[in-house]
């Protein structure tokens, strides 16, 4: 059951039990207790103190219903403001990657970062930021306006918002398989540029020609 639905069920419990008790039970009490000889002034203070406590009771339950419906608002507003945030990060880290130019080096580095983070806190924009980076991977060339490490840190990227995906278990197994497949093509796709610019791409970055440029 829903909390909308829940809501609606405790509602209408409230008008009830207004209804039948605090209507028919004090009308009831009050023809039974004249009739076993009680005394008016008797029987309408009875009669008070019943309705009263009827009264604290579905002002209780109204309380209830009340609060649950502004934590529920306080918790939409809260979620909407996080993933407005992701949504700026995403787009934040979007803009460091597309960074053209070797002085461009470090910005696409940061949003390669930002987007391996992003997923951790985010694992709905997984999917997102993989076809990000994979596409950077596959579509960017190693040339003189790159440094090698980008790719290499892409790489580890990729590897990283995969294992999230599957931890947060946000596909079906076929959609994985997929992605386990693009995330093998990027790594042999960052192998033969490496190769192609002349890295062993066995030894650590550090030695390669052009890091740190």
């Amino acid at each position: 059951m829903t909390r909308d639905s829940r809501r609606r069920l405790l509602a209408a419990i409230g008008a009830v039990v207004v209804a039948v008790l605090g209507v028919g039970f004090p009308t009831w009490y009050g023809w039974s207790a004249l009739a076993s000889g009680d005394t008016p002034a008797n029987v309408i203070r009875t009669a008070a103190l019943i309705v009263g406590g009827i009264v604290t009771l579905v002002f209780a339950l109204w309380r209830a219903v009340v609060a649950e419906g502004q934590a529920d608002s306080a918790q939409r507003q809260a979620d909407s403001a996080r993933q407005e945030l992701h949504h700026r990060r995403f787009q934040s880290a979007s803009e460091l990657l597309a960074r053209r130019g070797l002085e461009g080096s470090s910005a696409r580095i940061a949003g390669l970062h930002v987007f391996r983070y992003l997923v951790v806190d985010a694992p709905d924009l997984g999917l997102q930021v993989f076809e990000v980076v994979t596409s950077f991977i596959f579509q960017v060339p190693l040339d003189a306006h790159h440094d090698p490490t980008e790719f290499a840190i892409a790489q580890k990227t990729a590897e990283s918002v995969y294992e999230t995906m599957c931890r947060e278990s946000q596909f079906d197994p076929a959609s994985l398989k997929r992605l386990d497949e693009d995330v093998k093509y990027a790594r042999t796709k960052v192998i033969e540029k490496l190769e192609a610019a002349g890295i062993d791409p066995r030894s650590p970055p550090g030695e390669w020609p052009g890091h740190g440029r």
